[in-house]
């Protein structure tokens, strides 16, 4: 599970399909990261940076020298991705996963409660 994903597209002279020359995978639950960076190359930038939060799963990936093909599948909040897995089911759930589920909506439901401290620590 993700918590975090960040990215940057290729930026060529001349394409109209850039690609993901850079990503960064946080971990829920772990923080674990993993990064992808294309090779060097002087003709090839790596644009303005991307990111979207919440809980993620990798649904789709493809990779030569940049990543060519990434879906994700997720909601923001933990409690919705957990009620949709639950519903939809349409892959496996570990036992290790729904813990950590249940635990970032527990968490999610601390920090939204009424009277919380509103910088308290999210991290999962």
């Amino acid at each position: 599970l993700i918590k975090k994903l960040t990215w940057r597209y290729t930026v060529y002279d001349n394409t109209s399909s850039p690609r993901i020359g850079y990503l960064k995978i946080e971990m829920l639950g772990t923080n674990n990261v993993v990064e992808v960076k294309r090779p060097e190359e002087e003709r090839v930038k790596l644009g303005e940076e991307h990111s979207l939060e919440g809980v993620l799963v990798i649904t789709t990936f493809q990779m030569s020298n940049d990543v060519l093909r990434l879906r994700v599948c997720g909601s923001k909040k933990a409690s919705d991705f957990q009620k949709a897995f639950e519903y939809y089911n349409l892959w496996p759930c570990s036992k290790a996963a729904r813990r950590m589920l249940k635990a970032a909506a527990k968490l999610e439901a601390k920090i939204s409660a009424p009277g919380a401290p509103q910088d308290a620590d999210q991290s999962v």
